[in-house]
């Protein structure tokens, strides 16, 4: 495998700290990868030889694992995490995984006159192991209570990767095969859900559609895709100087409430070996709710930002609110109906107008108070995301059915934008989400006639199979030469967009060929999905 020039990185999961474990570079064969333009690094897989005491690791505690793979430039070439354990010895077969049908938070959605949604459901031990995997379930004509049971024993039977065992007349090698994911899959894992007052106003509410992606990539609870965090001490890890002064780089009122730094932290959080929280006590007194803090922020006007925090409390009806400095609310996150001892983490987005560029967070006790009105918070976040375009062609900020955040994102690039322009989006290098229009001229060249089938740039750069991405437009230089060049290349035979690359150590370079539509974009916008000859 040398002569390929590629390494394999191995760590732990990334929400167990992600620590070095090891580089493996002529030890494994079959290697293969596929990338997406809607998705980017997808799936994986390659093949190792090892002694059993290594086999049984990988079987333990191989799932998770962050896997990144490299050129001998050290250029990341692919990134996932471990989905699937195989290993292969003698007459037996044993499978672990994949770690994607893991479900530790599950719901029913069921009809009984209407339909409604059970509660969540969490198994602690497996949140605390493998990360948040959510899943909801659907059935017909049952009661609330055969709900709650579907829900119970589904948890029960999935909060765990399955271990399935083969056992044959044969023998085979001694192997352990990979199946990795690309980050992208998190995606798919977490609900869209946006708590809101229920009112009809807020049900109607249109945002832009770069607003309601970073919305829908902030939601995805194990907040495992890279973005730029803009709050000072958004964990509540350090203190102020004393009262009034609770946390350092946050302006507090406590009025006749009180706030308090807490020895307490939700799951899985970056600071779990040293856990605090903010706790916000409101009086019991109608007239006295007033406790709150807030931290102030310089952004970019005419910008779209996401914003979540992570709660708990005795009591419903708090908010979190981005508002313009001294002024009005940008947008409110309101956490509805939500208080019992599970960590809930709530989303929300805002838009920074021009000529706005200061915005103030806040945090805000209960109002729907009770015999214990507090609340905590936890890894409040402001975030942005530094490659992900702005697009501000306007779509409902709810979902009428249950989607996951992934399918929000896919729905989304399927509008493009006002000119009916295609959009992509993709996780790559160090979990980072890219967004942005489809590109309108060539990336790459390749001559089909030439036996090294070398794609190079279009500057004559050569480029290793390994390295080639989707999402790009390339050129067969030997193909039609001498013909008239044609602006629109989608309809130049020599021109080719790139959907899907698949690559393999023994088979080469596949390329899935796309199309750049216009009308596309403007029948999903009219709500048809496709149209007959």
């Amino acid at each position: 495998m040398g002569a390929l020039m590629l390494s394999i990185v191995v760590a732990q999961p990334l929400l167990q700290g992600g620590k070095y474990l090891r580089t493996y570079t002529d030890e494994f064969n079959a290697y293969r990868h596929s990338v997406k333009a809607i998705g980017g690094y997808w799936d994986a897989s390659f093949t190792l030889r090892h002694r059993l005491d290594q086999m049984e690791d990988w079987l333990t505690d191989g799932l998770g694992r962050h896997v990144v793979v490299k050129d001998d430039a050290l250029q990341v070439v692919w990134e996932g995490f471990v989905d699937k354990v195989t290993i292969t010895y003698g007459p037996i077969s044993v499978v672990c995984g994949p770690l994607s049908d893991v479900a530790n938070i599950v719901s029913v959605n069921y009809s009984s006159g209407g339909t409604v949604q059970t509660s969540w459901k969490y198994d602690a031990a497996s949140i605390a192991k493998y990360g948040f995997f959510q899943k909801v379930l659907s059935a017909s004509n049952i009661t609330a209570a055969e709900a709650t049971q579907i829900r119970d024993q589904y948890l029960h039977e999935h909060c765990r990767p399955e271990i399935k065992q083969d056992v044959g007349t044969s023998n085979h090698e001694a192997n352990i095969i990979i199946d990795c994911l690309g980050y992208v899959h998190y995606l798919d894992k977490t609900y869209y859900e946006v708590p809101n007052g229920g009112s009809a106003d807020e049900l109607a509410v249109r945002i832009g559609i770069t607003q309601k992606l970073k919305l829908a990539m902030t939601v995805e609870r194990n907040e495992i895709l890279t973005c730029q965090q803009l709050l000072a001490n958004n964990g509540f890890q350090t203190a102020g100087a004393g009262t009034p002064d609770v946390f350092a780089n946050w302006t507090e009122h406590a009025g006749v409430g009180s706030i308090a730094q807490v020895a307490i932290g939700r799951p899985n959080s970056p600071d779990a070996d040293n856990p605090y929280s903010a706790k916000l006590t409101t009086a019991l007194e109608a007239a006295n709710r007033d406790t709150y803090m807030y931290q102030e922020l310089t952004l970019t006007p005419e910008k779209s930002y996401a914003m979540s925090v992570w709660h708990k409390g005795s009591s419903s009806g708090t908010a979190y609110s981005a508002k313009r400095h001294g002024s009005s609310a940008l947008r409110w996150g309101s956490i509805f109906g939500h208080a019992d001892a599970e960590w809930m983490k709530c989303a929300s987005s805002f838009y920074t107008p021009a000529g706005v560029s200061l915005v103030d967070f806040f945090l805000y006790g209960p109002s729907n108070i009770g015999t214990q009105p507090y609340n905590y918070f936890d890894d409040v976040r402001v975030v942005d995301y530094p490659h992900v375009t702005e697009n501000t062609y306007e779509v409902y900020m709810l979902e009428k059915d249950t989607k996951t955040a992934w399918t929000v994102i896919k729905d989304l690039l399927a509008y493009g934008d006002s000119s009916n322009n295609r959009y992509l989006f993709g996780v790559y290098a160090d979990r980072t989400p890219y967004y942005l229009a489809a590109p309108t001229t060539f990336e790459y060249h390749y001559r089909t006639l030439d036996n090294k089938h070398q794609f190079t740039s279009v500057m004559g750069e050569a480029i290793n199979d390994w390295n080639v991405l989707p999402g790009k437009w390339v050129r067969f230089n030997d193909f039609l030469v001498g013909a008239s060049e044609i602006a629109d290349l989608n309809s130049d035979p020599r021109a080719m967009f790139i959907e899907e690359v698949r690559y393999s150590a023994d088979e080469g370079l596949t390329l899935n060929a796309g199309r750049l539509s216009p009308l596309q974009q403007a029948l999903y916008k009219l709500g048809i999905m496709s149209i007959g000859d």
